[in-house]
């Protein structure tokens, strides 16, 4: 037994050192952007009916001239167009940091051959303005994956949880950094789990919310301008597919350095062929303990409203990195959502806390050290390599 678990060990080693993950990711959007075009062009090479293209994010009330405001995208096409599968980053744009970074990777690691049965469609950085700003949000404060909702009346609903305590996620005064300005953060966070439960307070506050445009997990009041870029996306390349997986790539939820796979209510139509797809992996499904069911994701929206062309498949990839599941670990990750928007709307009282800010939060969803890096490869192969195989299959 000892041999053995010695030998997987160094296998797994030399597997990550083979894939040499710092060669995948990049440090800035425009970097990305540049890859993502020199890579899908490379492939059209050998796969001369691939489109590559982008739909334009029409922003009205800033100046794009730092990024260019578009959802650029790739579909490769298979032999026979039989099953499709999505891989989308960047719904949350600093998130989009490690997402890009591993469409990098399986561009590189897919596409040096034809597939039978399987088409691959990447979705590359759906929220180019948070990923280039470092900012989950747009630049009207949405969380895009809050603004997905199915019946436009459903931005009219309310929060009651979360409105009552908006003023201790919002805060109304600028930032200062400090020990004893941590401490006083985390004591009330205890009070409210006291008050509350753990989970009714996660889900409170994650579900998200509709009516305070400067808080965090807002929602927005309609539709945001990726969300018709991605419908045109959507609109102009799903449709002839009998199958559909759909893969969102996110971080920051989590056991640290462990991929989660994430899917709606356990329920579903879908749920067990969804489980039987990446067994013997768990998925965790929305309604499952220490998870979540949000209002207004993509996965949803486009599985609500895309189910007459096939059988969808929606899971999300969620790489934790501050093991959040944890009491500490979630009172941590809360502190870093709450301070980074406090500075943005509220400002820093000097430049030491916005800069502190600004790091705690980068921290929390792309971490610099090589081995969480490389880990996030790894572990990505093994579920696709199961997907693909799947789909090649039926």
């Amino acid at each position: 037994m000892k041999w053995t678990t010695l030998f997987f060990g160094l296998l797994f080693s030399s597997f990550a050192l083979a894939l040499n993950s710092q060669s995948y990711f990049k440090n800035s959007l425009a970097d990305y952007k540049s890859d993502f075009a020199v890579r899908t062009k490379h492939i059209q090479t050998t796969n001369p009916n691939m489109t590559i293209s982008s739909s334009p994010i029409e922003y009205y009330s800033i100046a794009a001239k730092d990024f260019q405001p578009k959802i650029d995208f790739a579909l490769i096409p298979s032999e026979r167009k039989e099953n499709l599968l999505v891989i989308q980053s960047g719904v949350h744009g600093i998130e989009g940091l490690t997402g890009a970074g591993i469409q990098n990777f399986l561009l590189e690691y897919l596409h040096t051959k034809r597939y039978a049965n399987t088409s691959f469609l990447y979705i590359h950085i759906v929220n180019p303005w948070g990923t280039f700003h470092n900012r989950r949000t747009n630049p009207n404060n949405v969380d895009l994956n809050r603004n997905f909702v199915v019946q436009q009346n459903d931005f009219q609903q309310k929060n009651e949880d979360y409105a009552k305590i908006n003023l201790f996620l919002n805060p109304e005064h600028s930032f200062q950094n400090g020990m004893f300005k941590r401490i006083s953060f985390y004591l009330n966070s205890v009070y409210l789990i006291a008050t509350h439960s753990m989970e009714t307070l996660r889900r409170s506050i994650l579900k998200g919310q509709y009516t305070h445009p400067k808080g965090i997990y807002f929602g927005g009041q309609q539709y945001q301008p990726e969300f018709v870029a991605l419908k045109r996306i959507w609109d102009s390349q799903v449709n002839g597919y009998k199958k559909i997986v759909y893969i969102d790539l996110h971080t920051g939820y989590g056991e640290k350095g462990k991929l989660h796979l994430l899917s709606g209510r356990s329920d579903s139509d879908v749920s067990k062929k969804i489980s039987n797809m990446y067994a013997p992996s768990k998925i965790d499904f929305a309604d499952s303990k220490n998870f979540y069911e949000t209002t207004g994701d993509v996965l949803s929206y486009f599985q609500t409203n895309y189910k007459k062309i096939g059988e969808i498949y929606p899971v999300t990839f969620e790489f934790g990195t501050l093991n959040s599941q944890s009491t500490l670990g979630s009172l941590d990750s809360l502190y870093r959502m709450v301070t980074e928007n406090q500075v943005y709307q509220r400002k820093a009282k000097d430049e030491d806390s916005e800069a502190q800010a600004k790091k705690m939060f980068k921290d929390m969803f792309y971490p610099l050290e090589f081995e969480w890096r490389d880990q996030v490869l790894v572990q990505t192969k093994t579920e696709i390599d199961k997907v693909v195989n799947k789909l090649e299959s039926f």
